[in-house]
């Protein structure tokens, strides 16, 4: 579809918005295992119906009694919800200048180009701002408990001390150690949470390593031909990786189950608007895209985090 020299809003919206969403969604299907903000294995997607989002921490029951005595009341378990959240949505927004005459003058390869970068653009800073929560979880993204994501010192609501913090350079045996960590972490109500290992995330840096270590039919990094445990057992483990992480940290890696609570709340997503040239004072009309959410892992649960070093 070609861009129109129109002074019709709605046409020359339409060619932009045909120019601008080809690129996007065509964005959205390079993922390759590169990990995105849509992508549901990484984060938990829900939506927003306000600019706050508001929740709480649950915690359930223990587990189930043996019931010897068919006339005897039911065991009642006492589910509980604390450490109430409130957050903002963040918004992010950019426009793109499209000049009258650059319409007139049939220069639709510049405007075209323009709309394409910033659809592009669009799609990176949502996939980066979502990312960065995980990038940033030994530091300042907190849970509900108030501590880092990645902690040693969680405190889960009936008062069990839970760490889901490791370190150590990425090999077979540290991988090993993180499954092991996740499936032996107790969730809020302090029971055994049997958290499975569904999802590895690394930076591009380790890309190679993690891949030679969760894909190998071989044990990687012997020479005895071992059989690799992890590919075999686990073979739901899926490998995401994302160079935003680099950014944060080359040697940092993540293991989560998919019951982990790390969630994307949406308020709007990718929208376009076009302001015509004729309303404005120097003959630009101005096509504007923003979008509208917040990210935030509501609990340690279903995760572990190794700092790599």
């Amino acid at each position: 579809m070609a861009l129109k020299a129109s002074t019709s809003q709605n046409v020359a919206h339409t060619a932009l918005d045909f120019v601008f969403y080809q690129k996007y969604q065509d964005e959205d299907k390079i993922s390759l295992g590169r990990a995105t903000a849509k992508d549901t294995l990484v984060f938990k997607q829900d939506s927003a119906n306000s600019d706050k989002v508001i929740y709480d921490q649950f915690g359930g029951g223990g587990l189930f009694a043996q019931r010897t005595n068919e006339e005897a009341e039911l065991q009642q378990s006492s589910p509980r919800v604390t450490n109430n959240i409130s957050l903002t949505i963040n918004e992010f927004a950019d426009a793109v200048n499209v000049p009258k005459n650059f319409m007139d003058d049939e220069k639709h390869g510049v405007v075209k180009a323009n709309i394409a970068d910033m659809a592009r653009r669009a799609k990176l800073s949502q996939d980066d701002q979502a990312i960065d929560t995980w990038a940033l979880g030994f530091t300042t993204v907190m849970t509900n408990d108030a501590v880092a994501w990645f902690s040693a010192s969680h405190t889960t609501i009936d008062g069990t001390t839970v760490d889901n913090l490791e370190s150590g350079a990425i090999t077979p045996a540290t991988v090993e150690t993180m499954i092991i960590t996740l499936g032996r972490q107790k969730n809020q109500g302090g029971i055994l949470g049997h958290f499975d290992s569904n999802l590895l995330l690394v930076p591009l840096n380790l890309l190679k390593d993690a891949s030679e270590i969760i894909d190998s039919e071989l044990l990687a990094g012997t020479g005895n031909n071992n059989i690799n445990y992890l590919s075999r057992k686990y073979p739901g483990l899926e490998l995401k990786f994302s160079p935003t992480l680099d950014d944060t940290s080359t040697t940092a890696y993540f293991l989560a189950s998919k019951e982990h609570s790390c969630k994307r709340w949406v308020r709007e997503d990718v929208t376009t608007n076009y302001i015509p040239w004729d309303i404005s004072l120097n003959k630009v009309g101005t096509y504007q895209c923003w979008f509208r959410e917040v990210v935030r892992p509501i609990s340690y649960e279903g995760t572990v985090g190794s700092t790599g070093a």
